[in-house]
């Protein structure tokens, strides 16, 4: 059974979805089940023989009792589909989904996956006992988690990188006008705001270009809403909107990024993983990515992407136009990003990573 309450599709959510349809395919003898809360985008991208359970997961506040109580409420009916399911494992996708499938795990054995900073330190650190081995996205991740959980805990932890299905093949447009994008969901610390200065910089000596923004806000977040209005603001008023477009959501991002030149990743706080940087690179796409967090564990600065402060403007924007420019420089780091994809995350070896974990503290 794996809980992922996915209110939203983002980078966990997608791994989890990957993951489990290549499970489905490739090991027939092992039957998933998914709990989550009724998103239908999310459903209809799982592989037919998944079977999906609804339940309205409540939102979580890091303080909330309330939100904890709510979370304890949902875990009785878990706990009855676990009775009814006898399932043999049991795996976590999100901090709500940690919290409430510790409260029903007995006699199964139960695996955390985590993929991000924002584990509520002092309840997490009380459930941390009870899984039996914890997935992280990252090196950088293990270290946060390590923080929070204690060391006691340390040698139950384990990294499993994001995987990408390189077996999927694309047919690379050739493009009259040079396309950049940036993709992910629409926040200030994501770097839309970075992305749309330096392009204002390239255009100034480079008019045949475009820039693509793909993402949302979160409709719940007012914050996020406030930021979104804010890009539009600043293209506007540099009279950019058929040069720099805003794209919205899109559900086959893939096929987004590949019709790009140069991919950039900008954000400027610490990226847990950045799963949209192996999806460009999977594609054979220069990127051009932050200096921080996740994406220095992808990236080797000038051989397999570019590295850049992302604040750092002026900077960034000469990193994008010299893949514009450098054919030769920017195939070659194509190339290696590639072979980077192919030896590093590919799905099938990161599944097996799973699969292997599963068995071993199965038997």
């Amino acid at each position: 059974m794996i809980v992922d309450p996915a209110d939203f599709i983002g980078g966990a959510e997608l791994f989890n979805i990957d993951l489990v349809n290549n499970i489905s395919k490739r090991y027939p003898d092992i039957k998933i089940d998914i709990i989550f809360n009724g998103n239908t985008d999310y459903k209809t991208k799982l592989h037919t023989s998944i079977k999906t359970i609804s339940l309205p997961f409540p939102k979580l506040k890091r303080t909330g009792l309330k939100g904890i109580y709510n979370l304890y409420k949902i875990s009785k009916s878990i706990k009855q589909i676990v009775k009814t399911n006898k399932y043999d494992i049991i795996q976590s996708n999100t901090v709500r989904a940690h919290i409430a499938s510790s409260i029903v795990s007995q006699n199964n054995k139960l695996f955390w996956f985590i993929h991000d900073f924002t584990l509520p330190k002092k309840i997490i650190k009380l459930f941390s006992r009870i899984p039996t081995h914890i997935f992280c996205c990252s090196k950088i991740v293990k270290e946060y988690v390590i923080k929070t959980v204690g060391k006691t805990h340390k040698d139950k932890i384990s990294i499993v990188y994001n995987g990408i299905d390189i077996n999927k093949k694309l047919f690379r447009p050739k493009n009259k006008i040079k396309r950049v994008g940036i993709a992910g969901r629409i926040d200030r610390w994501k770097g839309q705001k970075y992305f749309i200065l330096a392009a204002i910089e390239i255009l100034k000596i480079n008019k045949n270009v475009s820039f693509h923004i793909y993402g949302e806000p979160n409709i719940h977040n007012k914050n996020t809403i406030e930021y979104f209005s804010e890009l539009k603001t600043l293209i506007s008023n540099h009279h950019l909107e058929g040069k720099i477009t805003l794209e919205g959501y899109k559900k086959n991002i893939m096929r987004s990024l590949n019709e790009l030149d140069v991919f950039v990743h900008c954000s400027t706080e610490e990226e847990p993983f950045g799963r949209v940087i192996i999806e460009a690179m999977s594609l054979s796409k220069p990127v051009v990515a932050s200096d921080i967090g996740g994406p220095l564990e992808i990236i080797k600065d000038n051989v397999n992407g570019l590295l850049i402060n992302p604040k750092d403007t002026v900077n960034l924007a000469k990193s994008i136009n010299l893949l514009l420019q450098d054919e030769e420089k920017a195939n070659k780091i194509s190339k290696e990003a590639k072979k980077t994809i192919e030896k590093r995350f590919e799905l099938n070896n990161i599944v097996d990573q799973v699969v292997n974990k599963w068995e071993k503290y199965s038997n």
